[in-house]
């Protein structure tokens, strides 16, 4: 999503740069990025435990300090990194901060609730601006409405428009001549969070039930070696393929038919946005929240029925929609190059610029 709006925003009057704790995931985007006037730092800090949270901090603080940023936009779903972050911003340097939340957990502690209203109570006093994905992530950081803004992840509409010879094109490069299959999808970080094991479970019942069936897995994570042992588990090596990050995600969402997301959680879920662009089946999990619903390819299922459950309500969808047309048009409130001068609005607007 960063990446999309810095690639969209103007740079004439915005630059970023990319900053992650341990790892980002914008190596593949390094050379565009660094062409177009940014650059990416990576701290390699695990925040964990009282020791790592204060070297995040220090290093953070001091770094922001040097750099001398107008704006810290912290982009995370977690409120306790939030604060840190923002507290941060805000003893070391004079940028103002914008805190945007990107998730919205399901099924919290009573000690996380009380963490978390805590958290709230510091950003909503001290952040400058309090952006959200969705109604739902702007709920579970900042508490009420009145606390945020939504502002929706935006995506390339026209890069994920179905287009029947790319279609063609990557079915023909991954299929060879078995074109007839039906291929699943699942797109995502191989993380608890993204719930890939479920994915391979329900996909293991559905190949069961309809066998002429693939599974495309794009995204790697702490996950990638159990699901790598689920594949073998289920007999399903010939029929899963695991593809690891990937640039060209909306050319092969044109070959996909079908996306199994059965996150536990999303602050909105782009994927499922994406995917919706391109007129692909989605079933999904009934913890998305309703934004993520912008037509009517997407079918929400309880994460509290089984993987046969879900296997048996997607084969049943398959055949009733076995004749949908693809490409069924978005509206422009998910384009990115809209999104993009909404944000450069309110960044010259915290600056004192016109909004």
């Amino acid at each position: 999503m960063i990446y999309n709006l810095y690639s969209h925003i103007d740079r004439s009057e915005v630059q970023f740069d990319f900053l992650s704790p341990n790892i980002t995931t914008y190596e593949m985007h390094r050379d565009e990025i660094e062409k177009m006037g940014g650059a990416i730092y990576e701290f390699h800090i695990p925040i964990k435990g009282t020791y790592g949270k204060y070297k995040y901090f220090r290093k953070l603080g001091n770094f922001l300090k040097e750099k001398s940023y107008d704006i810290v936009h912290i982009n995370s779903g977690s409120p306790g990194f939030n604060v840190l972050s923002l507290m941060a911003a805000k003893l070391y340097c004079q940028s103002k901060v914008i805190v945007h939340s990107h998730n919205a957990p399901v099924n919290k502690s009573k000690s996380k609730k009380i963490f978390y209203s805590l958290c709230a109570g510091i950003m909503n006093r001290y952040a400058d601006l309090r952006f959200a994905c969705s109604i739902a992530a702007g709920r579970f950081m900042f508490g009420s409405e009145e606390n945020f803004q939504v502002i929706n992840n935006g995506i390339e509409l026209n890069k994920f428009k179905f287009d029947e010879n790319i279609r063609k094109k990557v079915r023909s490069k991954f299929l060879g001549t078995c074109t007839n299959k039906i291929v699943f999808g699942f797109v995502g970080r191989l993380e608890d969070q993204k719930n890939p094991e479920f994915a391979i479970k329900c996909f293991a019942e559905i190949s069961r039930l309809k066998p002429d069936v693939v599974l495309w897995i794009i995204g790697h994570g702490q996950l990638e070696n159990q699901i790598v042992d689920m594949i073998y588990q289920y007999n399903l090596s010939d029929k899963v393929t695991i593809l690891g990050e990937r640039t060209d995600v909306a050319e092969l969402m044109q070959g996909m038919d079908a996306i199994l997301f059965p996150s536990k959680y999303e602050g909105l879920g782009i994927v499922a946005i994406e995917a919706q662009s391109s007129g692909l089946r989605i079933y999904a999990s009934d913890n998305l929240p309703e934004e993520s619903k912008v037509n009517d390819c997407i079918q929400y299922i309880s994460i509290e029925k089984t993987p046969e459950e879900w296997a048996k309500i997607i084969v049943n969808d398959l055949e009733i929609n076995a004749e949908q047309e693809r490409g069924v048009p978005l509206s422009d409130n998910f384009n990115i190059e809209t999104i993009s001068r909404t944000i450069n609005k309110k960044y010259k607007a915290l600056l004192g610029g016109v909004n």
